[in-house]
């Protein structure tokens, strides 16, 4: 009988952690005004959130991130360059990864905010050639 409740209790975990990620993996659309023309943007909620929390690191607005994306994204769709920059940010942090300046030698140029090293470096990542 133990056993059996134990594999019940399993399963009931099992359903409410696969609950939390459904949830987490609807779809959420923001229609926001950036470099001066209204758009509309879909990304699932662990993103939107994601790039949230990116803003409160960075100490900026969300819509001030996505500016910054839509500048440097080129011809790639600005909700695909807003998942690269959000997964590359957030792979950057990674404890043990090495700190470079390559966004600094790329030339690239000056965006208004954010200015760190982290947020300069990801959005190298999305124009990057290759």
């Amino acid at each position: 009988m133990r056993v059996v409740r134990n594999i019940i209790n399993s399963y009931e975990l099992l359903w409410k952690i696969m609950a939390h990620l459904e949830h987490d993996m609807d779809p959420i659309s923001r229609s926001i005004t950036i470099n001066g023309r209204r758009t509309s943007i879909r990304m699932e909620r662990s993103l939107w959130l994601a790039l949230s929390e990116v803003a409160v690191r960075e100490n900026c607005r969300v819509r001030d991130l996505i500016g910054m994306v839509d500048q440097v994204r080129g011809e790639n769709g600005l909700t695909a360059a807003l998942r690269v920059f959000v997964v590359n940010y957030l792979r950057d942090r990674v404890p043990g990864q090495a700190e470079s300046d390559r966004s600094l030698q790329m030339g690239r140029k000056r965006l208004p905010l954010p200015k760190s090293p982290l947020v300069l470096r990801t959005l190298d990542s999305i124009t990057a050639p290759g």
